[in-house]
Parts: C-alpha cells; structure tokens; sequence
C-alpha cells in the first residue's frame, strides 16, 4: 500500500494517458507503463576454460529466448507477454515489470569457441557457457639463407 501512498497525482495521468493511447493505437506508446523494447541485465564472467553470460530474464519461459552466435557476437532475444496477456480475465491495474521484446548483443572475445556452448535456465537467470578456443601453439620459423 505504501506504493499507492507514495505515486505522484501525474504518475496516474501518466498511466492514463498510456491506457488511452493503447486503446487507440492497439499497442503501448509509451515505456512508462513498463511495455516495449527492454534490455535484460546481463553479467559476463571470465574463467580459465569458458566465459559466462548470465541474463536476468525471470518470468520468461527458455522455450521463448532465442540465442545465436553470429560474426563474433552473441544474440540473445526474447518477450515477455503483456501485462493483459499474462493474467486472463484481470485488468493489469499497475506495472513496473518490463514487458515486450527485448534484445541484447554482445561482442565476443576471439578466443570463445562458439561451436562449444550451451545454455540453461535456472530461477530466471538464463546462462551462456562458451569454452574458450584452445591456445594456439607458437611454432618458431627459422629464415634460411642462400
């Protein structure tokens, strides 16, 4: 309740206002109701063997996110349904939670071995393992002389 207590009186325009301009142009205008594009928190981790891509996507089923490498890059993309859609027969009254596609690209380091990877999901943390290439030998050339 303290919430409630503690919004502006134009938080609430603001909120209408997002309402309205859904009904007109059957989809959000504006962010401040928490839907359209959004960019998932991402931590990268470094060890000895692999680098680690841990997502924060909670709420979000893995069967939805989609993950590529592509030209050094990681993709990662995904939704997360609307307000509306999430709750059948209850009209989303307030929300802060992020909603609609989103889309994170991250350059890869050139020792990842993208054909080594794969990815879980554990209490909405969605993790990217990718082992690192193996170093490639140093090998010495000698000039020879005539």
């Amino acid at each position: 309740m303290a919430d409630l207590l503690s919004r502006r009186p134009s938080d609430f325009m603001e909120d209408e206002m997002e309402r309205m301009m859904r009904r007109f142009f059957g989809r959000p205008v504006f962010s401040a109701s928490g839907e359209g594009f959004w960019h998932p928190p991402v931590d990268i981790h470094i060890t000895d063997k692999s680098v680690l891509v841990r997502i924060d996507i909670p709420g979000i089923d893995p069967k939805d996110v989609e993950i590529s490498i592509e030209d050094n890059r990681l993709l990662v993309r995904g939704k997360r349904i609307a307000c509306e859609e999430a709750v059948k027969n209850e009209q989303c009254w307030y929300n802060e939670t992020k909603r609609g596609d989103f889309h994170r690209v991250i350059d890869l380091p050139g020792y990842v071995d993208s054909t080594k990877t794969n990815a879980s999901s554990e209490n909405g943390v969605l993790t990217i393992k990718m082992s690192k290439k193996k170093e490639a030998e140093t090998k010495v050339i000698k000039v020879q002389t005539k």
